[in-house]
């Protein structure tokens, strides 16, 4: 059976919850791991430094 609306509502919200601004990354209450960081800052270059 489809899922409803809701349920996929639900479900979006939740995955939006994984999100973490750029700006916000090294904030220790994401817990975000060195390596995550490390990823971010070479993807994003520059922009990562503001």
């Amino acid at each position: 059976m489809p899922k409803s609306f809701h349920d996929r509502l639900i479900d979006l919200l939740n995955k939006n919850q994984l999100y973490v601004n750029l700006s916000e990354i090294d904030d220790g209450q994401f817990k975000v791991s060195e390596e995550d960081k490390k990823l971010n800052r070479e993807f994003y270059g520059d922009a990562y430094e503001g």
